[in-house]
C-alpha cells in the first residue's frame, strides 16, 4: 500500500482523468431501475422469513441482527473489496468505516426516534443480544 499523495512527480503527469461510462440521465435511468428492483426483492426477502423460520431451523432472531445487515451492506463489501484490489486502501477503509459510523450515529438513533414517534418503546440501551436462540429448533 502506498498513498496516492507519495506518487512520484513523472506518475502524475502520466496519468489520465477517468472518463465516465455513463452519462447523468443514464446513469440516473439505471438508479431508478435498481432501486425498483432492489425493492421487489426486498419485499420477497421479508416476507419469506415467518416461512424459513417455520420450516428450518434457524430463529429470527439469527436472521434479523446476522443475515439481514450482510444481505443489506452487500454493496458496500463489494466496493471496498474492488477498490482495495486497485490497491487504494484509504479509499476502503473508509468505506469500511464510514459504513460503521452511518449506522452507529444516524440509522440506529433515528430509529429509535421513530419508534417514540409511532408509540414503540425504543431506548439505546442494549444490555443483551438474544444469541441464546441461534441455536434452538
Amino acid at each position: 500500500f502506498e498513498p496516492e499523495h507519495q506518487a512520484s512527480q513523472g506518475e502524475e503527469d502520466e496519468e489520465e482523468p477517468e472518463q465516465p461510462l455513463l452519462g447523468p440521465w443514464s446513469a440516473a435511468a439505471v438508479l431508478v431501475a435498481v432501486t425498483v428492483l432492489i425493492s421487489f426483492h426486498a419485499d420477497y426477502m421479508v416476507s419469506s422469513i415467518d416461512a424459513l423460520v417455520a420450516t428450518g431451523k434457524i430463529s429470527k432472531n439469527f436472521i434479523g441482527l446476522i443475515l439481514i445487515p450482510i444481505v443489506g451492506n452487500a454493496a458496500e463489501h463489494i466496493i471496498a473489496y474492488v477498490v482495495a484490489v486497485k490497491n487504494k486502501m484509504d479509499l476502503a477503509m473508509g468505506v469500511a468505516i464510514g459504513s460503521s459510523i452511518q449506522i452507529a450515529l444516524l440509522v440506529t438513533p433515528s430509529l429509535v426516534m421513530l419508534g417514540w414517534a409511532i408509540g414503540q418503546p425504543m431506548t439505546l440501551h442494549f444490555e443483551t443480544c438474544e444469541f441464546s436462540h441461534l441455536t434452538s429448533g
